[in-house]
């Protein structure tokens, strides 16, 4: 009987214990009443004393207890814990932050800490504990060595899980161990009722080896150059693993691009060329460090335009594509151009004479020159910086000359719009806008003639871009925008192509062919006009709307991006209901994307889509359109007075147990 006692002791002691009622101390087991204390300590905060003849508790002192602070406080707190992960030099990995004792999270603010030299966060996803909520993060703008992400929610979470996973890219010169530690902001980590939440916080870390079987990788650095110039394209190389010989294709765009020869400091290369594409045999090759140029290829720019270099191989080798942006070769002397227009029969066109590179005017002379059996001069508009003492000479046949002087005498120093000019379009083709000047005519505020490049320009009546017929595409000339396209596309020439005499020229974005990348239509060796892809739904630009897209979409909708921070392409394309708006209705939509939203027509008007759309009416009764009523709670402070009752009442209960259970010692 003594020893079962003991035991029951033993277990409640220990209970206390872990409830952090009293301290974690050598104890005895009392076997004599004689051995009974008359007084103690519960910790550094806690002293009471009992009565010598009863045994019942009579003094108490709570001290400087800190009761928001105690250890029972933390026991059932939220933790937000890192995972601990192996990596390899050089390659990449997954790291899960979970929640656990999650009682409920609509909303947090954590910063994971990390070596900004051995790994790079490159993906934040969002994990079940959070599937109900949308997360964001500073990958765009990165502070290196801090990853803060932010999770908010319509509704609280009670899943214990993983909150979201960081993807990191290793160094390829990293090695040993990687701390990732994990902190919170308590002032925006809250629960459903909007209380702040207090929780605990557990370190990760990346064990990190150096290996040989990361692959090789090869990649075509991007280069800008001028239209007519040559331009090298470096190929490099990284985690070259003993490899000596290596073969791979190279793909440009031939419209823009003409291969010239290819070149090896560090090794021998030979290479057969075809039109569009090079192959090339890099052998004996040297031992390289990372980002070694293993090989240049020299091409020749013959048109303006975001050509892509594509690399292939058969080998079990990584590859990344480059781009070479050629410019118009424009010199920096002082340029007046006329804008390009596009029209057609009996549609007025607004042709804007502009000047770059200004380096002052006071004064000008300016002659456009036109074909009168294609164009109709009908008005002319000063520009919003040069306005003053302004004259137009009249309309000549197929002329118009204008004359301004700036009233003050003074320089006006702005680039851009000058005057412009309003044709009627009266036949269909491409027509020339040419632009001269008199020297004598044009000054500075010193009386000093200014020397000018001039530009013509041209006004297309005519079909630039058209939509396949077997296919939904809607080409919006007026905003220059291509939609009604699928999603996951990888290139334009399924859905249009160009009018006679223009070609194609188009250029993807970061992530992939989607919202946002642009459709060069070349006309000889100038574009024409350049058209923005539109994948409604994809606002990240890959090509495919889903739940990624929601964070961002959410980031609008509550205006934490306005439409100027994301353009017009992201705007419109965040509207994925097409209801003129972008709103929840929008998020949510994204959320179930695959499921509804990949038979929406996305070439329907707005009302034809909302009234016709079985698909978006079956969603739409998906979701709970009320509000719950709920009773108001109103959440009262509980005194101090009370919550020393309530210790005092619970040491009390705990000596009558011990009391009973030293009764049976006896």
């Amino acid at each position: 009987m003594k020893k079962t006692a003991e035991k029951v002791l033993s277990v409640l002691i220990a209970s206390i214990m872990l409830l952090g009622i009293l301290p974690i101390i050598p104890l005895t087991v009392i076997s004599k009443a004689s051995e009974m204390p008359t007084s103690g300590t519960c910790g550094e905060n806690v002293t009471y004393s009992f009565d010598e003849d009863t045994g019942d508790m009579v003094n108490y002192n709570l001290g400087r207890l800190p009761l928001k602070a105690s250890p029972v406080y933390y026991i059932y707190n939220p933790k937000f814990t890192v995972d601990s992960a192996e990596a390899m030099s050089g390659g990449v990995v997954e790291i899960p932050v979970r929640i656990y004792n999650n009682s409920g999270i609509k909303g947090f603010a954590t910063t994971i800490s990390y070596d900004s030299a051995a790994l790079t966060p490159i993906e934040v996803k969002k994990g079940a504990a959070f599937n109900v909520g949308n997360i964001v993060s500073n990958l765009e703008k990165l502070t290196p060595g801090e990853l803060n992400v932010v999770g908010y929610s319509a509704k609280a979470s009670t899943e214990n899980d993983v909150l979201y996973t960081v993807v990191f890219k290793v160094s390829s010169g990293a090695k040993g161990s990687y701390a990732l530690k994990i902190s919170y902001d308590p002032d925006n980590t809250y629960d459903g009722n909007m209380e702040d939440i207090r929780a605990q916080c557990e370190d990760g870390l990346i064990d990190v080896t150096q290996s040989s079987s990361v692959k090789t990788l090869l990649y075509a650095e991007n280069q800008t150059a001028i239209y007519g110039d040559k331009v090298n394209i470096p190929i490099k190389i990284k985690h070259q693993n003993g490899i000596e010989s290596i073969s791979f294709n190279l793909k440009y765009d031939n419209t823009a691009l003409d291969f010239v020869s290819v070149s090896s400091d560090v090794a021998e290369v030979s290479c057969t060329s075809n039109n569009g594409s090079v192959a090339i045999n890099v052998t004996s090759l040297k031992e390289c460090s990372d980002e070694t140029i293993i090989a240049y290829v020299s091409m020749k720019t013959k048109a303006v335009a975001k050509a892509v270099i594509t690399l292939t191989s058969n080998d079990d080798t990584d590859l990344l594509n480059g781009v070479v942006v050629i410019k118009d070769n424009l010199s920096a002397k002082p340029t007046i151009y006329s804008d390009n227009a596009i029209g057609k029969i009996n549609d007025t066109v607004a042709v804007p004479i502009c000047i770059k590179n200004n380096p002052g005017i006071a004064g000008y002379k300016i002659k456009i020159s036109f074909d009168p059996t294609a164009l109709s001069p009908e008005s002319i508009k000063d520009g919003e910086s040069y306005q003053g003492e302004y004259n137009n000479l009249g309309f000549k046949n197929g002329e118009i000359t204008v004359i301004w002087i700036n009233i003050y005498g003074t320089n006006i120093a702005e680039n851009g719009e000058i005057f412009t000019v309003h044709f009627k379009v009266l036949k269909e083709g491409v027509h020339n806008v040419s632009v001269t000047y008199s020297k004598a005519d044009t000054f500075n505020e010193k009386s000093e003639e200014l020397e000018l490049i001039c530009n013509s320009g041209k006004i297309f009546a005519c079909d630039l871009l058209l939509p396949k017929k077997d296919k939904n595409t809607v080409v919006d000339n007026s905003n220059k925008f291509v939609y009604g396209l699928d999603a996951g596309l990888q290139t334009i020439t399924f859905y249009a192509y160009a009018g006679d005499g223009f070609t194609i020229s188009e250029a993807a974005g970061k992530l992939g062919f989607g919202t946002s990348s642009e459709i060069d239509v070349m006309y000889k060796n100038d574009v024409a006009a350049t058209y923005t892809v539109i994948v409604f739904g994809d606002v990240n630009g890959d090509g495919w709307y889903d739940g990624q897209d929601a964070v961002m979409v959410n980031m609008i909708a509550n205006g934490m991006l306005t439409r100027e921070q994301v353009g017009e392409a992201v705007w419109l394309a965040a509207d994925c209901n097409h209801d003129g708006k972008v709103d929840q209705a929008d998020v949510d939509l994204l959320n179930q994307a695959g499921v509804l939203l990949s038979s929406v027509d996305q070439t329907k008007p707005t009302e034809e889509l909302l009234e016709t759309s079985s698909e978006y009416n079956e969603y739409l009764n998906l979701i709970d359109q009320g509000v719950e009523d709920k009773e108001d709670e109103t959440e009262q402070e509980v005194p101090e007075t009370q919550n020393s009752n309530l210790l005092k009442f619970l040491l009390t209960k705990i000596w009558d147990y011990i009391k009973a259970i030293l009764s049976l010692v006896k």
